[in-house]
């Protein structure tokens, strides 16, 4: 014997941060990425490790642009 489930209990409504959050990070992150060249003071005070990160962001704004 199968019993149905009520009307609409299937449906989830997305609230409006649920959209507005991951377009505004996205933004933010991609301005960033666009900007940090002009950030000369973190440039001069690299370590590997910012140099490993600094190379995967270079790849990925390259890749996003063309």
């Amino acid at each position: 014997m199968r019993q149905h489930s009520p009307p609409g209990a299937g449906r989830t409504r997305l609230p409006w941060w649920g959209a507005a959050l991951p377009v505004l990070a996205f933004t933010l992150l991609l301005a960033l990425l666009l900007g940090g060249s002009e950030a000369g003071a973190a440039q001069q005070a690299e370590s590997p490790a910012g140099e490993v990160i600094a190379a995967v962001l270079e790849r990925v704004a390259n890749a996003l642009l063309g």
